[in-house]
């Protein structure tokens, strides 16, 4: 019995060493949003499109200040981010099936002072509401699945929420133009557990 469990042992550590990617040491983050770094816009298409053979939504950077033919208008605020580790994600091995015996976790990171709200405002009147006033009734997480702006900081919050150490994204969408025609500009607001306040803002751009 003692030499079966020998064998066994050792058999779990032969398959761990067979595993692309079993070495790597992978680790659990809490990452801080720490300052702004730059604002993208694109234009997001919801209706179907022959050249792409789906009814699904797609994104196209915006490369001019003028946008006239998108019908729902993404805004990506990208922030910068400090990460520090605080422990270390085992490796993951199942018995059931040899080809898929194990693999390494990727490295997990959690916000470490979380959203409690954001704050998004124009610099001008925009579809009714003047500015500086909140438009978060305007906006949603474009996913398969549109998600509301509590709905994304909830998830934004949860641990492993956060998919890179070294930024964090917060892209949103609105299907609401403007109203007019004419430049402005976008704001956020990132209210944080710690009592801070990150800002950030768009380009002037037109959207009609």
């Amino acid at each position: 019995m003692k030499i079966k469990l020998i064998i066994f042992v050792l058999s779990l550590n032969l398959i761990g060493c067979l595993c692309p990617g079993a070495h790597k040491k992978t680790g659990i983050y809490n990452v801080d949003i720490k300052e702004f770094q730059q604002a993208k816009l694109y234009e997001i298409y919801t209706k179907y499109r022959a050249d792409i053979q789906d009814n699904n939504f797609y994104t196209q950077a915006v490369v001019s200040d003028v946008i006239s033919n998108a019908d729902t208008l993404g805004v990506e605020f990208i922030f910068k981010s400090l990460s520090e580790k605080i422990g270390m994600n085992p490796l993951k091995f199942s018995l059931v099936s040899t080809s898929y015996a194990c693999s390494p976790n990727t490295d997990s990171y959690t916000l470490k002072n979380k959203i409690d709200s954001v704050l998004i405002t124009s610099d001008t009147v925009y579809n009714g509401i003047e500015a500086g006033k909140s438009l978060n009734s305007y906006f949603f997480a474009p996913t398969q699945f549109p998600k509301t702006l509590q709905q994304l900081i909830t998830e934004s919050n949860q641990t492993g929420g956060v998919y890179n150490g070294n930024q964090f994204n917060f892209f949103i969408a609105t299907n609401i133009k403007p109203g007019f025609r004419g430049k402005h500009k976008l704001f956020i607001k990132i209210y944080k557990s710690n009592s801070e306040v990150i800002e950030a803002a768009t380009t002037n751009f037109e959207w009609y």
